[in-house]
């Protein structure tokens, strides 16, 4: 249910989308998250690609680090 389609001109779903979140400490102990949006291409009557591709990136959000 977290999937969103992704559709070329005409409406046909030629992919499905997905946002990912990263967290990371950094080496000046701050940590921080980001969000990713991929998408996996579709091959085939309710086939999808083994890879992902990255559609977007969205900005770095300051977190505690006790949250990870």
């Amino acid at each position: 249910s977290d999937w969103g389609y992704y559709k070329n001109s005409l409406g046909e779903v030629i992919g499905r989308t997905l946002k990912v979140y990263m967290v990371s400490k950094l080496p000046d102990g701050s940590c921080k998250f980001q969000e990713f949006t991929v998408l996996q291409e579709k091959i085939g009557n309710n086939q999808w690609a083994k890879n992902f591709k990255r559609l977007g990136t969205g900005n770095f959000h300051e977190i505690s680090c006790s949250k990870i």
